[in-house]
């Protein structure tokens, strides 16, 4: 399925990133698939995200995101290409 990139989808990512960057998170990315938001952190910042969980999961719906996922194999540059190869 081709998710399409838009403004909108654009600046909810942008959101979520500065938000979980507040929390002290260095390196994160976060992605966007249709209703559901994937956050990619280094392995060291994992306990971070789970410890906050709850503060994040309220934030990100208030976004619009319905489900709030935790990538387990943690950040990587250049991810969605692997979708696209």
């Amino acid at each position: 399925m081709v998710e399409y990139i838009t403004k909108e989808k654009l600046t909810k990512v942008e959101k979520a990133e500065r938000y979980l960057k507040s929390l002290q998170i260095r390196q994160v990315r976060v992605r966007t698939h249709q209703d559901i938001v994937r956050i990619e952190v280094e392995p060291k910042d994992m306990m971070k995200i789970l410890d906050q969980h709850h503060l994040i999961v309220k934030e990100l719906q208030d976004y619009g995101y319905k489900y709030i996922t935790l990538d387990l194999m943690g950040y990587q540059s250049g991810s969605m290409n692997m979708v696209l190869s």
